[in-house]
């Protein structure tokens, strides 16, 4: 009698157990909800008028992520945008100042110590979905998303031993070709999300088109004022990696 209730209380148990493991795994083949924050780079080539002036470059940047659990994704990124790729018309943005010998002088009458690279940032605020066919994963997927923001570039200007005043200050400005305005984007690629959370990536190729204009208006290089409206584009071959803040299960519990 008593093998028998230990019997029946074992496959009862099993039973419970069994339906648990079950709906856990039902639970995690169904798509959730998913805060996280992810880091990126991108290597990025230039297009239209951006690609005058600079180079192939790099970008960096953070996002604060939500994916709903109908696989809509929406993002607030940032990335910073810097290189030393340019090209000969920056390269020759003093040739104005330069002497019979091709270089800029200091306030000593020596050679000025300067460095001339690509800076920028973009702010933008994104909406996509994810388009996933594997039933075991529904995080993950092909995502295709738009964004609009805000890009700005510019040609920092570094005069490292700050002794030549032609090329500091209010100097600095007139040389620095300084661009912003509003921008949109356009992202392909994949997202991983994996169940045990070990492993998150997002990978793809996103364009970028800046409707910018000169905010210094002239340029003191080419003497002329640059009024014109510009459309500055960027190709990036992108990688990031996603940290989950918190996700939502379907039946309404978190898992850290």
């Amino acid at each position: 009698m008593r093998i028998s209730t230990s019997i029946l209380f074992l496959s009862l148990s099993l039973c419970v157990w069994a339906q648990n493991v079950g709906e856990t795994v039902k639970a995690e083949k169904q798509s959730i909800n998913i805060f996280s924050f992810s880091a990126s780079y991108s290597y990025t080539l230039t297009g239209g008028d951006m690609a005058f002036y600079y180079g192939a470059n790099s970008r960096i940047g953070g996002a604060f992520n939500f994916k709903n659990k109908t696989d809509w994704y929406f993002s607030l990124e940032g990335t910073y945008l810097f290189g030393s790729n340019l090209k000969d018309t920056t390269y020759g943005v003093f040739d104005g100042i330069k002497t019979s010998e091709g270089y800029v002088t200091s306030k000593f009458g020596t050679p000025a110590d300067y460095a001339l690279n690509l800076r920028g940032f973009t702010v933008m605020l994104k909406a996509g979905r994810i388009l996933s066919f594997a039933k075991i994963n529904e995080q993950s997927g092909f995502l295709i998303s738009a964004g609009a923001g805000f890009f700005q570039h510019h040609l920092r200007i570094d005069n490292n031993s700050n002794d030549t005043p032609q090329i500091l200050d209010e100097y600095k400005k007139g040389y620095d070709h300084l661009h912003n305005g509003i921008a949109l984007s356009q992202f392909a690629g994949y997202i991983y999300h994996a169940n045990n959370k070990m492993l998150n990536v997002v990978v793809g190729f996103e364009i970028t088109e800046g409707f910018t204009k000169n905010r210094r208006q002239y340029n003191y290089d080419t003497m002329q004022y640059d009024l014109a409206a510009k459309l500055d584009l960027m190709y990036s071959f992108k990688l990031g990696i996603i940290v989950p803040i918190a996700r939502r299960t379907p039946s309404e519990f978190y898992i850290y």
